[in-house]
C-alpha cells in the first residue's frame, strides 16, 4: 500500500540519516507481515506510525553509529545480538516496563489475537476494529481452514526467510508492533539522554530492528534489479 511505502521510506531516512532508495515490492509485503493493523480513521494501531518515527537523532549523530547514539559498547551489542532471543528477554525483563514484559510474552508464547487486553483506542492486538483477528494474522491449518499465526509462523514466513531474518530479528520486529514500541522510540528521541550518555534500555532490540531493516533493503535491492533486468 501507499502508506506502507511511505513508512518504509521515512524509516530508512531517519535510521541512516540520508535518503534511501525507492521502495519496491518486497518492503510492503514485509510491512504487512510484521506491522500492526490500520485503524478505521486511517491512523495506525501501535507501531505502523511508529515505524516511520524510529529515529537515531540528528544525521551527524546517526552517521557515527547506532551504538554510539544509544550510548552502549558495540562489543556488548554484538554479543547480545549473537545471543539472540535470550538477549531480548533479558533486557526487556530487566529494563522494560510491565507492559513491555507482557507484550514480549504475548509475542513469544501466544497466537495472534489470543489476548483479551486492549490498548490504543480500545483495540486488541492483531485484530480489527470489530475485535476479529485480521486475515493477515492467519495461516492455513492444513485442513482447508485457517488458524491464528504464532511466532514460529512469522519466522517461517517466506519473506522473512528470503531476507535471512533470524528468530531474534522476527521477535524484535513483532515486539515493535506492540505497545512496547514506546520504550524503543522514546529513548531514541531523548536528546537529553544522549547528552548525558545514559544508555538506551533496550539496545539489542533496537539493533536487531535496524539490522532486520538492513537485510530487507538488501533483498529488496536485489529483487528490484532482477525485475529491471527481466524487463
Amino acid at each position: 500500500t501507499a502508506l506502507a511505502v511511505r513508512c518504509i521510506r521515512r524509516m530508512r531516512r531517519r535510521l541512516t540519516g540520508r535518503l534511501a532508495g525507492e521502495t519496491d515490492c518486497l518492503a510492503p509485503k514485509m510491512k504487512r507481515a510484521f506491522s500492526a493493523p490500520v485503524c478505521p480513521d486511517g491512523a495506525t494501531k501501535f507501531a505502523n506510525a511508529s515505524l516511520s518515527e524510529l529515529v537515531l537523532g540528528q544525521p551527524a549523530a546517526a552517521a557515527l553509529g547506532i551504538c554510539r547514539y544509544m550510548c552502549v559498547a558495540e562489543a556488548d551489542v554484538g554479543a547480545g545480538m549473537a545471543a539472540g532471543v535470550d538477549s531480548i528477554v533479558r533486557e526487556v525483563t530487566t529494563n522494560g516496563s510491565a507492559v513491555d514484559v507482557e507484550c514480549l510474552d504475548y509475542v513469544l508464547h501466544k497466537a495472534c489475537g489470543q489476548s483479551s487486553l486492549a490498548f490504543q483506542n480500545g483495540l486488541k492486538r492483531d485484530c480489527g476494529a470489530d475485535g476479529e483477528l485480521l486475515p493477515s494474522r492467519q495461516t492455513s491449518d492444513g485442513k482447508g481452514g485457517w488458524r491464528p499465526m504464532t511466532i514460529d509462523d512469522f519466522i517461517a514466513h517466506p519473506h522473512a526467510r528470503s531476507c535471512n531474518l533470524t528468530e531474534a530479528h522476527v521477535v524484535a520486529l513483532r515486539l515493535y508492533t506492540t505497545a512496547a514500541f514506546q520504550s524503543i522510540n522514546a529513548p531514541l528521541r531523548d536528546l537529553e539522554r544522549f547528552a548525558n550518555k545514559v544508555p538506551h534500555p533496550l539496545p539489542v532490540t533496537v539493533a536487531l530492528i535496524r539490522d532486520a531493516l538492513g537485510k530487507l533493503r538488501a533483498v529488496e535491492a536485489r529483487t528490484s534489479k532482477s525485475s529491471s533486468d527481466a524487463e
